[in-house]
Formats: structure tokens, C-alpha cells, sequence
């Protein structure tokens, strides 16, 4: 429940801003604007100049299917998906929108506010495991390690500025002990959308 001011306009102002902002929603081209000349993306693929709008997919972001997304993070703690660690994350399954047709349940790939709550609460306990704190015992500063098994790559500064960011600060700058800058750093990248969509 949204509580809104008890003066009068205050409360008319908070409602016009709110409906101002939903108003204002872009749904992909910006019409009458090709942005500024010279910014990095004006360049087609042949290298020429671009008088098109900046354009944006109005589909929203899509999940990879929850089979799929289990067995990433059973790669990345190193055992099998049949693990009881991901007891949880089973039980969880149509929440995380995995299907069952059986019941009528279809597959949902969307990314929601809800279903990311969801994906991290069923993390937190594969996060906190003997299991993933036996491969990954120094986290963040072996961030690259974990970056290299769940996305095939190697570590950016970009990745490791994302999980400082996630930390509130640089390791030992912030209240948080050894175990919970652990642990945030696996949610932060077990959760990212590198992970998680498609």
C-alpha cells in the first residue's frame, strides 16, 4: 500500500509526479531525435553516419529455462543438479518459471521484480554451502575464478567494479565480515543477467 502525504499538495503533487512518470515511458525510437552527433553508436556497421533513431527492443528481458539455469549453477559449484543443495531451488521451480504441464502451469520467461526476490532467496543457501565455499574459500578476492566458471570468460574491471559496487565499497572498507562479502559476492554474480538470461 502506497501512503501518500496527508497535505493536500503534497498528496496532488507525489499523484501528478507519479502519473507524469508513467506517462513519460519510452517504448524504443525516440521520435524526432537521432541524438547527438559524433556519440559512439552513430556509425552504422559500414562505418557511415546514422540519421535513424536510437532504437530499444520493447520485449522484456527473457530467462534462460530454469533446467538450463539450474545446471549453469551446478556447473559453477561443481556438482551435479541432482545435489541436495538445490532442494530448495527444485521446490521453487514454477516460481522461477520452469513448467508443468501436468497442472497447467506453462514456462514463464520473464524477469520480474518478484521472480528475482525468488532467485536469490533459492541462492542463498548454494551460496552459504560447503560445497561452493570449498571452491571458491576466498571471495571477492578470488572473483576471478568464479567469474571464469560462470561465464566462460575471464574477469573485466568492469565485473569486479559491479561486485564492489554490490559490496557498498572495496573488500574491508564496509561493515560487513568476511562471510557476508562472501556470500554477496556469489548472489551478485550467480544473479547477473550473464547468468540468468538468454
Amino acid at each position: 500500500m502506497v501512503r501518500l502525504p496527508t497535505e493536500p499538495f503534497l498528496a496532488l503533487r507525489a499523484v501528478l509526479c507519479a502519473v507524469g512518470l508513467a506517462l513519460c515511458g519510452c517504448h524504443g525510437a525516440v521520435e524526432g531525435s537521432a541524438g547527438p552527433q559524433g556519440a559512439a553508436g552513430d556509425a552504422d556497421r559500414n562505418g557511415a553516419a546514422s540519421s535513424a533513431p536510437f532504437a530499444l527492443s520493447d520485449e522484456a528481458a527473457k530467462l534462460l529455462p530454469f533446467d538450463v539455469r539450474l545446471a549453469k549453477v551446478a556447473a559453477v559449484v561443481g556438482v551435479p543438479t541432482s545435489d541436495p543443495v538445490f532442494d530448495a531451488m527444485r521446490e521453487r521451480r514454477l516460481a522461477l518459471g520452469d513448467y508443468d504441464h501436468a497442472v497447467g502451469v506453462l514456462p514463464d520467461s520473464q524477469w520480474s521484480a518478484s521472480r528475482m526476490a525468488e532467485w536469490v532467496r533459492v541462492l542463498r543457501p548454494i551460496c552459504q554451502s560447503d560445497a561452493f565455499k570449498l571452491k571458491y574459500p576466498n571471495l571477492p578476492a578470488g572473483l576471478d575464478t568464479l567469474i571464469a566458471a560462470a561465464y566462460g570468460r575471464d574477469a573485466t574491471s568492469q565485473d569486479r567494479e559491479d561486485v564492489e559496487l554490490g559490496l557498498g565499497g572495496p573488500t574491508g572498507t564496509t561493515a560487513l565480515t568476511a562471510e557476508q562479502e562472501h556470500e554477496l559476492t556469489c548472489l551478485s554474480v550467480l544473479s547477473s543477467a550473464e547468468m540468468v538470461l538468454q
